[in-house]
């Protein structure tokens, strides 16, 4: 993996992970971002399980943004 892709990758983590907190379905995660797969949004899940505060902190400055 590159950096842009590391990059990238992280950022979708937070935003499926703030999906999520919202009450967005997987199912609807998957119908508006095509290219994700139900792996990618288990493995986003786990991510922001283990990395809480990475997770919290992205989400916070998206909002800032």
């Amino acid at each position: 993996m590159n950096y842009l892709t590391d990059i990238y990758a992280n950022s979708s983590k937070h935003r499926m992970a703030n999906a999520r907190n919202l009450g967005i379905s997987e199912a609807q995660l998957l119908k508006d971002y095509p290219t994700l797969s139900a792996t990618d949004l288990a493995n986003a899940w786990v991510y922001a399980t283990v990395y809480p505060e990475e997770i919290a902190t992205a989400i916070r400055e998206n909002e800032q943004e």
